[in-house]
């Protein structure tokens, strides 16, 4: 079976939220929902089951930790 949905970058600061990017993705019944993000700089990666699913750049956030979440 094939799952299909969609991947969102979003920024979130000081109680604002503002979307920065999304792409559809899909899977296989046999993946096992693999994420992986990639930060470097003001670039943002993310990759779904090894493949590339979508990359954004933001210069909104200069500084402290980046934070990751699922649904």
């Amino acid at each position: 079976y094939m799952y299909q949905g969609t991947v969102y970058i979003y920024r979130c600061l000081s109680g604002s939220t503002t979307l920065l990017g999304s792409s559809a993705v899909t899977w296989s019944d046999a993946q096992r929902g693999q994420f992986r993000a990639i930060m470097s700089g003001s670039w943002i990666g993310v990759h779904v089951e090894g493949k590339f699913a979508l990359s954004v750049t933001d210069t909104g956030i200069t500084s402290g930790q980046p934070g990751v979440g699922y649904y």
